[in-house]
């Protein structure tokens, strides 16, 4: 089927990230770099970093058994299966597709298929799979698609969009409530991209129609005006000012079950006039308004919780009537936005990534980042890049090919926390790298162990960018499932350990920054070195542990800790390096005028 020009735009529009993912994390395969965009996207609100992602889809290979990425969430008690298809734009899945992939489950609790099933991660799957379901896990089933859904497609999405169904597990039959999901390339465009752009300034200042007799103002500590609007106000409020008015908010305008939850309501002729006991309404920051009347006039009107309801309703548009109305919350301080947005952001159960989004640490590190001699944009809210970054803006990131130089905060943060000497925290618990200390002792907590108040983006740049080359050379490899692929971070970790020990620097000490900047500007003269030692390191430890385990030994399980098993490798490796090169491979690091 020949591509009509809107549908090859429409993928124009998501190709840079499909292309940056595929160079990244699999050599420039395109599908792969598909199917780590979308899967990503989907499960957007699962708050999972790049290198998240690739674990997550590790599967995908021979023997996946039509899986090509899996995610256990355990507080939802939610098993969902994933798989993409990468067609070139005007092309059709069919329902053949649909049905394949809708057997999966019962092929993870076929014996006679697992036994002879040579892919890790698929026996790692339905040993997973066996085990919750009869604790009664949900099944949540995605398939997405650049291309487009055949009208049988269509149908088989509908017909199984929420059943029930029997799994037969051993001699059991499992009850299981399946969720079925299909997303062509305008229902991830949807995903991707709301069509209202950014315009105007920082500060948005606004007009809101208040219903006479329905809002009350309050002045205690803080100023502050409580009023039931129509929903339709807000809409045209969002209108105007695009997503600036959530430059406080601490996530971008995420699109996951609440929104659609919010839509459907909506939708109802029943729930449409309640909209607003059902809905936990907004809560708004400003630096002053004015009552006029019933009218209000409001400085730099900033949306701190609430911005999913606000762009749910903005889609639902021909479906606000006068019977559709908002609660909304506006009070008179900036400063209590983040206080704000921590105790009212309940509806969407926002990460503690989220909260730090407003941290005057992080928003000094963007800003330190956007002046390096080679510009770079920190994202530290969700969603910040591709909806509140103008065009024109965005032109001072881009490089030569057409890429743009962006970097996300849970990335760095997880570099980071590697290079520190704690890559399995960084690598499960990514949690806790957002969360406070609560004493000085604390070690279950480590965002001050990332981000301490000395902390420059020069310096967070090197454990950054090492990760960035780690995952780069591991993806030219083409090691797939193999332990390069788990131990990533453990690689980042042990670079870490050698450069320290070359210069003298304690695990608790701060690279300084000039050092840093050396080895940054000279990391290609380096990195090999030092990364074939690492390897080194991890393969003697994943073969000893393999020896030690047979049968029960599981990348995965291995690569969880920082595993001192492995750092008693080191010195080994590090001689086997020099007899291999037939000198010492740390004399590859630059000089630094603190030896001299």
């Amino acid at each position: 089927m020949k591509a009509s020009l809107k549908n090859k735009e429409a993928y124009q529009r998501i190709f840079p990230y499909i292309e940056q993912a595929a160079r990244d994390y699999s050599n420039g395969n395109l599908e792969k770099g598909f199917l780590h965009w979308a899967f990503s996207e989907i499960f957007i609100q699962e708050d999972l970093s790049d290198d998240d992602v690739h674990t997550h889809t590790a599967i995908d290979g021979p023997d996946d058994f039509g899986i090509d990425g899996y995610l256990i969430d355990h507080e939802s008690k939610t098993i969902h299966l994933f798989q993409a298809k990468h067609f070139g734009p005007g092309n059709r899945m069919d329902e053949a597709d649909m049905t394949d992939f809708w057997e999966s489950p019962h092929r993870l609790v076929d014996p006679a298929r697992v036994v002879k099933c040579r892919n890790e991660e698929t026996r790692k799957l339905s040993s997973e799979f066996m085990k919750y379901l009869p604790e009664n896990y949900a099944l949540h089933m995605v398939i997405a698609t650049t291309g487009e859904l055949s009208p049988s497609s269509k149908d088989f999405t509908e017909s199984h969009r929420n059943i029930k169904e029997s799994i037969i597990l051993g001699t059991s039959e499992i009850p299981v409530t399946i969720e079925f999901e299909a997303y062509d390339l305008k229902g991830l465009i949807e995903l991707f991209e709301n069509h209202l752009s950014w315009v105007g300034v920082d500060h948005p200042d606004v007009t809101i129609e208040l219903i006479p007799e329905r809002f009350h103002e309050i002045q205690e500590d803080f100023k502050a005006i409580e009023a039931t609007i129509y929903g339709r106000e807000i809409v045209r409020v969002f209108e105007e000012n695009g997503f600036r008015i959530f430059r406080l908010n601490p996530r971008g305008p995420l699109v996951n079950k609440v929104n659609k939850e919010m839509f459907n309501s909506l939708r109802d002729d029943v729930l449409r006039p309640i909209f607003h006991l059902l809905n936990n309404g907004l809560a708004v920051t400003c630096d002053s308004y004015i009552l006029e009347g019933s009218r209000l006039k409001v400085q730099n009107f900033q949306i701190v919780n609430g911005c999913q309801t606000t762009v749910t309703l903005t889609k639902a548009k021909p479906l606000l009537d006068d019977s559709v109305l908002l609660d909304i919350k506006i009070i008179e301080s900036s400063q209590m936005a983040p206080t704000i947005a921590k105790t009212t952001n309940t509806q969407a159960g926002l990460k503690a990534q989220d909260f730090i989004s407003t941290d005057a640490r992080q928003n000094e590190l963007q800003l330190q980042f956007s002046v390096l001699s080679e510009p770079w944009f920190y994202e530290i809210r969700r969603g910040e890049w591709a909806k509140m970054i103008s065009l024109q803006d965005k032109q001072k990131y881009r490089r030569p090919d057409g890429t743009y130089r962006i970097m996300q905060i849970k990335d760095v943060a997880q570099a980071t926390l590697a290079f520190k000497g704690m890559p399995g925290e960084a690598k499960d618990h990514t949690k806790t790298i957002f969360q406070h200390k609560i004493s000085d002792d604390d070690t279950q907590n480590h965002y001050e162990d990332v981000f301490s108040p000395s902390i420059t983006a020069k310096q967070l740049y090197l454990s950054w960018l090492i990760f960035t080359k780690v995952k780069s050379i591991v993806a030219s490899e083409n090691t797939g499932s193999d332990y390069p692929g788990y131990g990533r971070l453990h690689s980042v970790w042990l670079i870490g350990e050698l450069v320290r020990t070359h210069y003298g620097i304690g695990r608790k000490d701060e690279v300084p920054e000039g050092l840093a900047v050396a080895l940054t500007s000279t990391i290609d003269d380096w990195f090999g070195a030092l990364y074939f030692i690492a390897k080194q390191t991890l393969k003697m430890s994943v073969d000893s542990e393999r020896t030690a385990r047979g049968d029960t030994y599981s990348h995965r399980e291995f690569f969880r800790g920082t595993r001192t098993v492995i750092g008693g490798q080191v010195p080994v490796a590090l001689d086997y390096a020099k007899q291999f090169g037939g000198a010492d491979p740390l004399q590859k690091l630059p000089r630094w005028k603190k030896q001299l």
